[in-house]
């Protein structure tokens, strides 16, 4: 029985461009959306449950839901709702996400102009490796001052709705994903700087 023929694209790199377009269209759509949510919804805060329920105990007792002995966490996170946050609330929450979402939107752009100028010319070139080194910077120093700007929002939006005062939770794996990007751009403008210096070789043994 002969097997079914596997289509290969005719130009995968084009393929990698669209997808890359797309997600970026993705990721714009998300970003307006979350925006036109926070400035005319109400708004979802996560809080550190001992600012909200001190000893980790609801009020009245423990919840009928809990067996006995559980309680709910109180490092851990609960979530509260703003009927009609004030417009100070609103931004703060649009700062407590938006960042991160412009630095992917502006990584996927930089990466599309990458490919689009690699399909115009030689793949193995120093533009490439140079948008690639930058392209690493972009992501380490644009995630960690994203991860920066919404870490502190989210502390000063706390401070908006529990009396005992500011708090907000450290994520740091976050910082870890974009150190991991960095790492992996630098990977790569490497492999193309190795490509590019192998063919000048094999151009001057012919």
């Amino acid at each position: 029985m002969p097997k079914p023929a596997i289509r290969r694209s005719a130009d995968p790199a084009a393929d990698l461009h669209q997808a890359v377009l797309l997600a970026a269209v993705i990721v714009a759509a998300g970003i307006i959306t979350m925006i036109v949510q926070a400035l005319t919804g109400s708004l979802r805060i996560p809080v550190v449950a001992d600012h909200v329920l001190p000893g980790g105990v609801l009020p009245g007792g423990t919840a009928t839901e809990l067996l006995d002995g559980v309680t709910v966490d109180p490092g851990g996170v609960v979530e509260v709702r703003v009927s009609d946050p004030t417009p100070a609330q609103q931004l703060l929450s649009i700062l407590a996400t938006l960042p991160t979402g412009v630095v992917v939107l502006a990584v996927l752009a930089v990466l599309a102009r990458a490919l689009g100028r690699s399909r115009r010319a030689e793949p193995f070139q120093a533009d490439l490796s140079k948008g690639l080194r930058r392209l690493g910077v972009l992501c380490l120093a644009g995630g960690s001052g994203a991860w920066l700007v919404e870490f502190f929002a989210r502390f000063v939006l706390v401070d908006t709705v529990s009396s005992t005062g500011a708090a907000a939770e450290a994520e740091l794996l976050a910082l870890g994903f974009w150190a991991l990007a960095w790492l992996g751009c630098l990977a790569l403008a490497a492999a193309v700087d190795r490509g590019r210096s192998m063919r000048t070789e094999l151009e001057g043994l012919v």
